[in-house]
């Protein structure tokens, strides 16, 4: 789901008293349906098994993530209510089904990823075991005081028990490391690979020149020769935004080029910058500043053609954006360093992210397995997790 949409919701029409009576027998479903003290396989890729109870612990630890991420925008809760109703941005889905899809999709990637990490490492090795070991053991002190047998009283609610944990931390560490594995840490393979690192470039970044023009406040000189900051008046913004449909208009007429833009920024712009930029939704530092100051010169800078100019509203002005050709391997280009800080770094989650999503129509699902789980059903959890 993008966060960044507008927020449309409605309550459909379903009866909520039935998913409340469903919901408070839960426990009592999940061990009439065998979910609960079996080793049954909902999913399968290559030799990794997804079992129905490492399935139950994956589904209440993204529900968990799914409830907080979205709590803030469209108001997520762990209610029978919030699952029925509808989210218009997702086709008319219920958030009840864009979970369900959501928790599918991320057990489907952890089984992927997992078993690409066999394959490309040969196994986890003693040192990192011992890791792994220690954190799940970490839990079961801190959660059961060292007990399995608590431990799984305390997790039946959620349809896993301390070995499906066990098992569940390992998928989540090979799947975390999996691009360590493949592109080094933090993409350092990638240095030498130019020909990953340029379709990972052209694919996924823009380049831009912005003219920036204030119609918030300027900076004058008081009385005392000092530079102050004072609100710009009706007819400082009427100036302001004539000058930008001055230049936003030579878009109209074809006139609009590159020198022109340069001209402009070199001659109006207030941002105190060279008004070049990079973006690309990897870029954190780029991508998140500008956001901040103006979202929509960041979403036209990588909607557009080059050639092409939008003008934006920003907190603090005008934003006149011109989309530019990439120049041939400009994430080597020192002067560029600010925007691709963390290049090989973001390359190498995006190769990953490509390579698990071309194998996830290979992973097979028993579906008669799967249809007895219902994530809706399962309490969201985060307190039985092992960070590494």
């Amino acid at each position: 789901m993008d966060p960044k949409k507008s927020k449309k919701i409605k309550i459909a029409s379903i009866s909520v008293l039935i998913a409340a009576a469903i919901i408070l027998g839960t426990l009592s479903l999940l061990f009439s349906l065998g979910v609960i003290g079996n080793k049954n396989t909902v999913y399968s890729y290559g030799s990794t098994d997804i079992s129905t109870e490492v399935y139950c612990y994956l589904a209440s630890y993204y529900k968990m993530r799914f409830i907080s991420q979205n709590k803030q925008e469209y108001g997520a809760v762990d209610t029978p209510e919030f699952w029925a109703s509808v989210c218009e941005e997702e086709d008319g889905k219920t958030f009840g089904e864009i979970l369900r899809e959501g928790v599918d999709d991320y057990v489907k990637r952890i089984a992927v990823s997992a078993e690409l990490y066999d394959i490309n490492s040969g196994g986890i090795s003693s040192v990192d075991k011992q890791e792994i070991e220690n954190a799940v053991n970490d839990i079961l002190k801190y959660r059961a005081d060292g007990s399995k047998s608590t431990f799984n009283e305390m997790t039946e609610k959620y349809g896993f028990d301390f070995r499906a944990f066990q098992e569940a931390t390992v998928l989540m560490y090979k799947s975390g490391y999996l691009k360590n594995v493949l592109y080094g840490y933090e993409g350092s393979s990638l240095y030498y690979l130019s020909e990953l690192c340029d379709e990972y470039y052209n694919a996924e970044f823009a380049r831009v020149l912005i003219v920036f023009i204030r119609t918030d406040t300027k900076v004058v000189t008081d009385e005392d020769g000092n530079s102050v900051t004072v609100p710009m008046t009706d007819e400082d913004v009427a100036k302001a935004e004539a000058l930008v449909e001055e230049i936003a208009s030579h878009a109209d007429d074809d006139t609009v080029s590159e020198e022109y833009i340069r001209y402009c920024i070199e001659e109006y712009d207030e941002s105190g910058g060279t008004g070049e930029y990079y973006f690309s939704i990897y870029n954190t530092a780029a991508y998140q500043y500008y956001t901040e100051v103006s979202e929509g010169a960041v979403t036209a800078a990588l909607e557009m053609e080059p050639g092409e100019l939008r003008v934006e509203d920003g907190k603090y002005g005008k934003h006149i954006v011109y989309k530019l050709p990439l120049t041939a391997q400009g994430y080597k280009n020192l002067d560029n360093e600010y925007f691709f800080e963390d290049f090989y770094k973001d390359a190498a989650d995006y190769f990953t992210e490509k390579t698990v999503s071309e194998q996830l129509v290979n992973v097979t699902a028993d579906t008669e397995n799967l249809s007895k789980i219902d994530p809706m059903l399962l309490p969201a959890q985060s307190e039985f997790v092992a960070y590494l």
